[in-house]
């Protein structure tokens, strides 16, 4: 049965060639979009998931006007954040600072 199924698409493509590379390229650009969406969306749902309490982990985001007038959102914050808010917000049970750039070296202890 199989077999007929193969032999009567093979026959189609044959016959109706324009159309059948017209659906084969719609149905591999859908399928390309498909993966990437999902690739997105599992990234996104796992940000901070290899952390043990990666459910308690906050960013603070700050909004920053730049030249243009435009605003863009930034991770970036000021130095006295995190021990004014650890101060002020009784939840808060520790912080850290991350630099962005590509020198960052992080170290514990010496």
């Amino acid at each position: 049965m199989l077999h007929n199924y193969i032999k009567i698409a093979y026959r189609s493509f044959l016959q109706n060639k324009l159309y059948a590379i017209i659906n084969i390229i719609g149905l591999m650009t859908a399928l390309s979009v498909v993966i990437l969406i999902m690739l997105y969306v599992k990234d996104d749902l796992s940000f901070d998931k290899k952390h043990k309490n990666g459910n308690n982990i906050y960013r603070i985001v700050a909004d920053v006007k730049d030249s243009k007038g435009e605003i863009r959102k930034t991770g970036n914050t000021g130095v006295i954040q995190g021990p004014i808010f650890k101060d002020e917000v009784p939840e808060i049970a520790s912080y850290c600072r991350v630099k962005n750039g590509w020198n960052t070296l992080v170290k514990k202890g010496q």
